[in-house]
């Protein structure tokens, strides 16, 4: 049976990103009742907010949430922390708003998780076209090796939070972003946390968990 992921989208002014994702987001190939799209409105300025409910108002596992100022958290920690206190998933797909995943990420996602494993982060490429995108696409494919090789080796490295699925069980055993430093590199801060309790998080190099970035 599959499990059930709640996706996690943090969202600020990312009206000109968003109609790439939600398209996206319409052709994930995982059944629509295993999984949910929470959407974190961060006080945006531009139509993020409209389109966003456009959205919701369609697909029915998707739901719009406008997000608050805490003092518990700052930046996206904070929308991401209240995003979770509200989901239902086993799984947490961490996913940002300029992003284009594949149809089969989640079910990618999923086939890689056995019991020793707390999280598992994906690949994320630029989308661009010329010489610049071709270069930082070298650069960020590098740099995914690197990371993904130190932590084969048994090394604390990091995990890119844009494109990222943690267990639920794991993200509350460290007492979830509400517990953690104050902190605008989110994605480590969590990942850190889960290797210092000894949990393995698997960085992987692979096409079927490629997102696109814009």
């Amino acid at each position: 049976t599959l499990p059930f992921v709640s996706v996690i989208i943090a969202a600020r002014n990312e009206s000109h990103n968003l109609p790439l994702l939600l398209e996206a987001l319409k052709k994930l190939n995982y059944p629509s009742d295993k999984f949910e799209i929470l959407f974190g409105d961060d006080q945006s300025e531009d139509d993020t907010g409209q389109l966003i409910k456009a959205f919701c108002a369609i697909q029915s596992n998707a739901f719009y949430n406008l997000i608050e100022p805490s003092e518990t958290q700052v930046a996206k920690a904070n929308v991401l922390m209240q995003l979770v206190q509200r989901s239902k998933g086993e799984f947490l797909y961490f996913l940002d708003a300029d992003m284009n995943p594949n149809p089969k990420i989640l079910h990618s996602f999923i086939e890689l998780f056995s019991s020793e494993v707390a999280g598992v982060t994906g690949v994320t490429l630029p989308e661009g076209k010329g010489i610049f995108a071709h270069w930082q696409k070298i650069d960020w494919g590098g740099t995914l090796k690197l990371i993904a090789a130190t932590e084969r080796l048994g090394y604390t490295s990091t995990a890119m939070g844009n494109n990222m699925v943690v267990r639920k069980l794991d993200y509350i055993a460290v007492g979830g972003y509400q517990s953690l430093p104050k902190s605008t590199v989110e994605d480590f801060i969590l990942y850190k946390a889960i290797r210092e309790v000894g949990r393995k998080f698997s960085i992987q190099f692979s096409k079927s968990l490629l997102a696109k970035t814009a």
